[in-house]
């Protein structure tokens, strides 16, 4: 189906709207439920989808499909923030208890996680050197979490805050890209391990965090 097919005002059915978007309907309804692209519910819970929306949706691919991987980067970095302002970070019980400069190298580490993730995801070889680097910012994680007196259940929920943020960013950032499903089953595999292990690195600096210099 393509634009000239139909009128702006017309609403289109999930399978409709996934053809008119050259993508399968299970991507489209990741999509729908991400907040990526806007739809509304009929009282029967049928999703519709306006033509207006869908054409916006196919524009902004195109701007973005054509960034490099810095600003794909950037375009994720942006989305985080967004997701975790909407969750008011400033609510959560561990966030109050740190300090300026724990949230700064929270920030930080954050941001140089996302680069090293979106670089490990991208390669087909084990990306090793991208694996112990970023394990070295994840332990730090856990060194702060352990420094601002968090129990070790509390620094997991700080990971998974996060991890949740980046997780939702890099879907829409792929979205807006329009990977095929298989590469975005590729990517979404690569991206959960390397978290996967983050986490594990996150407790390792938790559990053993630097000895304080002796006078």
């Amino acid at each position: 189906m393509t634009s000239t097919a139909i009128s702006s005002d017309v609403w289109l059915d999930l399978a409709d709207a996934a053809r008119y978007l050259g993508v399968h309907f299970t991507t489209l309804r990741r999509w729908a439920d991400a907040g990526s692209v806007p739809c509304i519910r009929t009282p029967g819970g049928h999703r519709r989808f306006a033509l207006a929306d869908l054409q916006r949706f196919l524009a902004q691919s195109r701007q973005i499909a054509a960034l490099d991987a810095p600003a794909i980067q950037t375009t994720t970095l942006t989305l985080a923030r967004q997701h975790i302002r909407q969750q008011d970070i400033r609510q959560q019980s561990w966030f109050v208890r740190l300090t300026d400069a724990q949230r700064q190298r929270f920030r930080m580490h954050g941001q140089r996680l996302v680069g090293l993730l979106m670089q490990y995801a991208a390669r087909n070889d084990n990306g090793q050197t991208f694996i112990e680097e970023g394990k070295r910012m994840a332990a730090d994680y856990g060194v702060v979490c352990h420094d601002a007196g968090l129990s070790a259940t509390e620094t997991i929920r700080v990971f998974l805050f996060f991890r949740r943020s980046i997780m939702d960013s890099i879907h829409e950032t792929a979205g807006l890209v329009g990977p095929s499903d298989r590469d975005a089953q590729r990517l979404y595999q690569r991206m959960s391990d390397f978290l996967d292990m983050m986490l594990l690195a996150t407790l390792d600096g938790y559990n053993s965090p630097p000895a304080l210099d002796q006078p």
